[in-house]
C-alpha cells in the first residue's frame, strides 16, 4: 500500500510548526517540512521526536477521578457538572491555569470563556518563556535583512525558540554570490558556549549576571553618541534614560567590578562603531532567560536605530492578559480560589520553588487536562488524558502569525480530549466537536466567500494565504521604559567565594517536557556531547580554585571518569557528577533530565535564581 501525505502543524510554546506528515498503513510514520508554507524552514529534533510521543505507553490512557479510571462519558458528564456550576457562580471561586498555545480557536473559546464566567481569573505560566514584567511586545526578527547581530545571552541559533528559521535566516546573510556581497557579522555577549556563540564573529564572555551592566554600557554609548539621533527620538526623556542605563551600569561596586567593566570598553566601541555604521540594518536580540531591562534596552536600541520594520518587528504579547502562577499561588494559600482548572503544564515540577506550588495546589479542588501522570497529578480531583497534535483537529499559528491547519492522522489512540473540546464542554458549547470548531474560526479568520472551497484549500496546503501579522510600528511609551529601568537592582560580579550557578533549559527535552522520549535522550548535547545524563559544568580554573580533584578518579587510566560533588544551596544538598569545561567560567546545569522529584533548589525572587541569575527553571537532580 502507498503512504499517503497530510499536511498539518506542531503546536508549540512560540508557533506552530508547518509539517507534511507521512502516513502508512493508516498510521503516521514521519514528519517532514511542508514545502507549500511560505514560511516553512525545516523541522527540528524536538519535532521529528514527536511522533514518538504519540505511542508512548506511559500516556494517560483514560479520565481518572481520583485514584480510580473511568469511562469517557464519564468524564464528560463530570465537566458538564463542573460547567454548571461555573454558570451559576459565574466563575466565582474558579481559577484557569494555561500553559502556551497559539492557537486562534483557543483563544476564541477561552474569550468567550472568560464573558461567561466574568469572576474566574485567567493565569498562564511557561516555564521557558515567561512574561515579563514591563515587556509588552514579543520580537519576530527577519535575520536575513540584518547586517550586523548583537546576542545579549540568546542562543538563538540552538535553544531559543525558531532557531530553525533563525538559522535559515542567519545562513542567508552569510551566503556569498558575488564579489560584491557582504556578510552579515555577529557579535555574541553571554556565558556558557553555545551554537550561537560558536559560531560568532566576535564573541565576548562574561557571567550571565553581568550582561544586564553590559547591555546598560552599550546602550548609553550608542544613546550618547550624535550620530545615533537618540535625543530627537527620546525627547524630554532623553536625560532620563541615560541616568538610569548609566545606574544600572555602574550597579553594585565590589572586588573586580571596576576592573571588569574597564575590560568591555575596548570591545563596546568596536562594537557600537560598527552598529552607527548600518543603521536600519541592525538587529538586537535579547535571550529568554534574561531580565525584563535587557528586553526593554533592545527594544530602545531597535527602535532608535530605525531596525523596527526591517530586521525585527514587534507584535503585542497576549501573555499579558492573564495574570501570573505567583498572583495564582497566593490565591490558593489564602484560599480565596477553591477550583482549579489547569490546561497542560507541569507547576509542581517546574513553576519556581520558593512558590510553594506542591502545597497550594492541595488547597482547592483540581480538574486538569495532560498528556501523563506526573509531578502534578497528585491530589486531583479529575485527570482528563490530553491528545496529541497527529490526533487531533485544530489550528494554529506560525510565528508570523500565518494560520496553519492541525488535522489528524489517525483516530485518537486512547479517550483523549483536545484542548478545544475541554473548553467547549467547560463552556456549555453546542458545538463539541473540534472539527466543527476549528471552521467556524476558519470562516471568521478568512472571510472567504467561498468557504467551503477556502476549506478544502486550507486543509491541503495546510495554511491560509495571506493570514500573517500585519505588524505596524508599535508606540512604545518611553516612560514607562524609565520606570521599569529604576527598579533593576544588578547583582556583584561573581567570584570563587560568590559563586554563579546557572540553570539553562536542555538543549533537547527542554524544561523535562520530553524526559520521557528516548530519541531526544539518545541526542548527544551540541556543545558537552552528553546524552541521556545531567552534569554540572565548572572551568578548571574554578575546581582547582574550590580544591576539587581532578575528574580522573585514583587508578583510573582508560575513561575520563566525572568526580561526584556536593552542592548546598541555602540548605539544600545535591550530588551531581561534575566535569571540567573550558568554554565555562561558572557552575552550570542544564535541566530536565531524569526522574523529578519535588525540587532541591530555591526558585526565583523576580527573575532571580538563587539570588544570582535570571531564569525560571529549577533542577531536579536526583536519581
Amino acid at each position: 500500500m502507498f503512504p499517503s501525505f497530510f499536511a498539518t502543524s506542531r503546536p508549540t510554546r512560540s508557533g506552530a510548526v508547518p509539517l507534511l506528515a507521512k502516513s502508512a498503513d493508516g498510521r503516521p510514520v514521519k514528519l517532514e517540512r511542508n514545502p507549500l508554507h511560505p514560511d516553512s524552514s525545516g523541522t527540528d529534533a524536538v519535532t521529528q521526536a514527536s511522533l514518538l510521543d504519540l505511542y508512548d505507553p506511559d500516556r494517560l490512557k483514560s479520565v481518572m477521578q481520583g485514584s480510580n479510571s473511568v469511562t469517557r462519558q464519564a468524564g464528560v458528564d463530570g465537566l458538564r457538572s463542573v460547567a454548571s456550576d461555573l454558570e451559576k457562580s459565574k466563575g466565582a471561586g474558579y481559577a484557569f491555569l494555561l500553559d502556551s498555545v497559539q492557537s486562534p480557536s483557543r483563544d476564541r473559546l477561552i474569550a468567550k470563556l472568560r464573558s461567561k464566567y466574568p469572576e474566574a481569573t485567567w493565569h498562564h505560566y511557561d516555564p521557558i518563556q515567561p512574561a515579563l514584567d514591563g515587556v509588552t511586545h514579543k520580537a519576530f526578527y527577519a535575520l536575513d535583512k540584518a547586517d550586523i547581530i548583537v546576542s545579549l545571552g540568546a542562543d538563538f541559533l540552538g535553544s531559543e525558540a525558531e532557531s530553525t528559521r533563525h538559522t535559515r535566516d542567519f545562513a542567508r546573510g552569510r551566503k556569498i554570490s558575488s564579489v560584491d556581497d557582504k556578510m552579515n557579522r555577529l557579535y555574541v555577549v553571554e556565558g556558557p558556549m553555545t551554537i550561537t556563540g560558536a559560531g560568532a564573529d566576535h564573541r565576548l564572555r562574561m557571567a550571565p549576571s553581568q550582561i544586564e551592566k553590559f547591555a546598560a554600557f552599550l546602550a548609553m554609548d550608542i544613546i550618547t553618541d550624535k550620530n545615533s539621533n537618540a535625543e530627537s527620538v527620546l525627547g524630554e526623556n532623553y536625560a532620563k534614560m541615560v541616568q538610569e542605563l548609566n545606574s544600572i551600569k555602574s550597579g553594585k561596586a565590589n572586588e573586580g567590578a571596576s576592573t571588569l567593566i574597564a575590560s568591555w570598553s575596548s570591545w563596546v566601541e568596536a562594537c557600537k562603531n560598527d552598529i552607527l555604521a548600518h543603521k536600519g540594518h541592525v538587529v538586537f536580540i535579547p535571550g529568554s532567560s534574561q531580565p525584563a531591562s535587557v528586553h526593554l534596552m533592545c527594544q530602545v536600541l531597535n527602535a532608535l536605530l530605525g531596525n523596527i520594520g526591517t530586521t525585527v518587528h514587534y507584535q503585542a504579547d497576549e501573555a499579558h492578559n492573564f495574570s501570573s502562577i505567583q498572583l495564582l499561588a497566593s490565591t490558593l494559600q489564602s484560599s480565596s480560589v477553591s477550583k482549579l482548572i489547569m490546561i497542560g503544564g507541569n507547576p509542581v515540577y517546574n513553576a519556581p520553588a520558593d512558590l510553594g506550588w506542591a502545597d497550594a495546589q492541595k488547597k482547592a479542588t483540581v480538574i486538569r487536562l495532560s498528556d501523563r501522570l506526573d509531578e502534578s497529578s497528585e491530589n486531583v480531583a479529575w485527570s482528563f488524558p490530553r491528545s496529541h497534535f497527529l490526533e487531533s483537529w485544530g489550528d494554529a499559528r506560525t510565528a508570523d502569525g500565518t494560520l496553519a491547519a492541525v488535522q489528524p492522522l489517525i483516530a485518537p489512540l486512547y479517550d483523549s480530549f483536545t484542548d478545544l473540546e475541554f473548553l467547549a464542554i467547560l463552556g456549555g458549547e453546542n458545538t463539541l466537536k473540534p472539527h466543527d470548531i476549528v471552521r467556524e474560526t476558519f470562516k471568521i479568520v478568512s472571510r472567504a466567500s467561498d468557504a467551503d472551497s477556502a476549506w478544502k484549500h486550507f486543509l491541503h496546503d495546510g495554511y491560509l494565504k495571506d493570514s500573517f501579522f500585519r505588524h505596524s510600528k508599535p508606540d512604545f511609551q518611553w516612560a514607562s521604559f524609565i520606570s521599569e529601568f529604576k527598579k533593576v537592582s544588578t547583582l556583584p560580579v561573581p567570584g570563587k567565594d560568590n559563586l554563579e550557578v546557572v540553570f539553562l533549559p536542555d538543549s533537547k527535552v527542554e524544561d523535562g517536557t520530553f524526559t520521557n522520549n528516548g530519541w531526544l535522550q539518545e541526542l548527544p548535547d551540541p556543545i558537552t556531547k552528553i546524552s541521556w545524563d545531567n552534569v554540572i559544568l565548572m572551568s578548571p580554573a574554578t575546581a582547582q580554585a574550590l580544591g576539587l580533584p581532578p575528574s580522573n578518579h585514583e587508578g583510573s587510566t582508560k575513561y575520563n571518569m566525572a568526580r561526584i560533588i556536593e552542592v548546598e544551596i541555602k540548605g539544600r544538598k545535591n550530588l551531581r557528577p561534575s566535569l571540567d569545561s573550558k568554554r565555562i567560567r561558572r557552575l552550570h546545569s542544564g535541566i530536565g533530565h531524569g526522574i523529578r522529584p519535588q525540587s532541591l533548589w530555591p526558585g526565583r525572587r523576580g527573575n532571580r535564581v538563587l539570588q544570582r541569575f535570571r531564569c525560571p527553571h529549577r533542577q531536579k537532580f536526583l536519581h
